[in-house]
Formats: structure tokens, C-alpha cells, sequence
């Protein structure tokens, strides 16, 4: 698989690219709901929704590219916008989620075993 750093998204596209990407994953440092003692403005620099959109992401994707955007409830909307600046027609929606079992829980909490169920 082919990545390429967010730092060098520029300077890749100051032209067309040579080759583009069937599948483009982009987790941006959103700036909505992530500043405080534990949002993500302490552990990386964030990116107004503009700075995003106006990154040349659909330059890198071929002509029928998925594109799988990490959003938020907070930046869900905001997510639609960008994906119109990149030039990307939004089809579904796929609902993610943590699976996690706290130190301090049992094993058997709730007749659960730490495996996630779908």
C-alpha cells in the first residue's frame, strides 16, 4: 500500500501526480471540538476546515476512488464540505467504533469477554 505524508502532499501535486490512488484514507487534524487539556490541539498542530479543503486530495484519487474520511459527530458536516472541495460525490456513511475493556472491569462484565460482536 502506498501513503503519503500529509507534509508532502504539496509538494507531490504541484503537478498532476503520476499516478493517482484507488482508495484514499484521510484521518485530517480536524480544529472543531479538539482544543482543551485533552483534545487533539496537545498532541498535534490542527487545520482549520478551509486549510483541509483545500488540500489537493482529489488530484491524488482516480477517476472512481473511494475515499474513506474520518469524521466525527462534531466534524460530520464539515466533512461533507470537504469531500465537495475534493471533488468526491458522498454515497454512505460506515459507523466505526473503539472496543476497549477497562483494567478495572472483569472479564466476564455483562457476560462480556473483550471480544468485539457485529
Amino acid at each position: 500500500m502506498s501513503t503519503l505524508p500529509l507534509e508532502g502532499i504539496f509538494e507531490a501535486t504541484q503537478s498532476k501526480p503520476a499516478s493517482t490512488f484507488p482508495a484514499i484514507l484521510a484521518d485530517p487534524p480536524w480544529d472543531i471540538l479538539q482544543r482543551g487539556s485533552k483534545g487533539a490541539s496537545e498532541h498535534y498542530p490542527l487545520m482549520t476546515v478551509d486549510e483541509i479543503a483545500a488540500l489537493p486530495v482529489g488530484d491524488l484519487a482516480s477517476t472512481s476512488a473511494h475515499l474513506w474520511l474520518w469524521v466525527t459527530n462534531g466534524t460530520l458536516f464539515a466533512g461533507k464540505h470537504v469531500m465537495e472541495a475534493w471533488g468526491v460525490t458522498y454515497r454512505s456513511t460506515l459507523k466505526g467504533g473503539r472496543f476497549f475493556r477497562a483494567p478495572s472491569w472483569p472479564s466476564t462484565w455483562s457476560g462480556w469477554d473483550g471480544t468485539p460482536t457485529f
